[in-house]
């Protein structure tokens, strides 16, 4: 027997589970949505195949703890993705307030000791100094900036940003585009490719499929914990940079 995390709660498995069902117990069964099992230093590396059978050792970490399975939202390449929305527009004080208190657990539970460069006053970026990028990529940590929507949590941010320099696998297809974005995000206007080039950033194109976020309803502050939030934008980021596309 042995215990998986799932979505955060510690299940039992008996015996081999056939990998769809697994993903079904992640996803419960919602179109859109992905699992991933995410290894011991938070990278998550591949989705659940469904045609596998999975014994219980398949969910064992190397160092004794339980695998950790995810569902995420699904990810498309450039059509029928989520909306963009606008940037560095008026926010509302919801999104605000929701913004900041993600940041500071985001800060607290994945890049502890790190001076975080978050825009407090208008909530439109946060910066980690030193991400630390999968093997294979050069150099191995870069800042990372994400760009929120004014409308987030109802539209997500729509890829991220690293240090115009980096340079992935040689075996990875290309998705980073140094001063420029496209399909309507930021980077995507020629006054907004010259900040990304003045400032040295490369976008990095990963797209949400539409109607695949799910973000909690909010009634009290801490309710984001309970659908698609911060915390899944970094899930998705790990696991757009580790998997070959």
């Amino acid at each position: 027997m042995a215990t998986a995390i799932i979505n955060g709660k510690r299940v039992e498995i008996s015996g081999p589970i056939d990998g769809d069902q697994l993903a079904n117990i992640a996803t419960q069964g919602r179109p859109g949505r992905r699992a991933i099992i995410t290894e011991k230093a938070g990278v998550s590396r591949k989705s659940i195949d469904r045609n596998r059978t999975y014994n219980p050792n398949d969910l064992v970490r190397d160092d004794g703890k339980p695998m950790i399975i995810t569902a995420i939202p699904e990810r498309v390449k450039g059509a029928d993705i989520e909306p963009v929305g606008t940037f560095f527009g008026n926010r509302s004080d919801e999104s605000r307030s929701l913004i900041h208190s993600q940041v500071l657990e985001v800060a607290a539970h994945m890049f502890k000791g790190q001076n975080i460069t978050f825009d407090e006053a208008g909530a439109h970026t946060v910066i980690i100094p030193k991400f630390v990028l999968p093997e294979g990529w050069t150099p191995r940590t870069t800042p990372l900036m994400i760009i929120f929507p004014v409308e987030y949590p109802h539209l997500p941010p729509t890829g991220f940003y690293i240090h115009s320099g980096c340079k992935p696998p040689s075996d990875k297809p290309g998705h980073l585009f140094a001063g420029q974005a496209y399909y309507g995000t930021y980077g995507e206007k020629e006054e907004e490719q010259k900040w990304l080039r003045e400032n040295n950033w490369a976008w990095y194109c990963a797209h949400i499929k539409a109607g695949a976020w799910s973000p909690a309803k909010i009634r009290e502050l801490d309710d984001w914990k309970y659908g698609d939030n911060l915390f899944t934008i970094f899930t998705l980021i790990n696991e757009v940079l580790n998997e070959k596309e």
